[in-house]
């Protein structure tokens, strides 16, 4: 029986977010993942501080999603 806290994409595991579908939600993974593409960006242009700022908002949002 599979469990109710995680989701298996392309092979790999990751923890859902225990909050119900609505704009709240909709509006911090919006955010998210721009976050994520920011990561991006700075690793292409080996920026530190940039790709440190990137992954504390990742951070945050994932911790408002309660997926940490």
């Amino acid at each position: 029986m599979p469990s109710e806290k995680f989701i298996i994409v392309k092979g790999r595991k990751y923890k859902k977010s225990p909050l119900k579908e609505g704009p709240k939600k909709k509006r911090l993974v919006k955010l998210l993942m721009s976050a994520r593409r920011d990561v991006g960006v700075a690793l292409k242009e080996k920026n530190k501080s940039k790709e440190r700022l990137a992954r504390n908002r990742v951070h945050k949002y994932k911790k408002q999603l309660k997926e940490r």
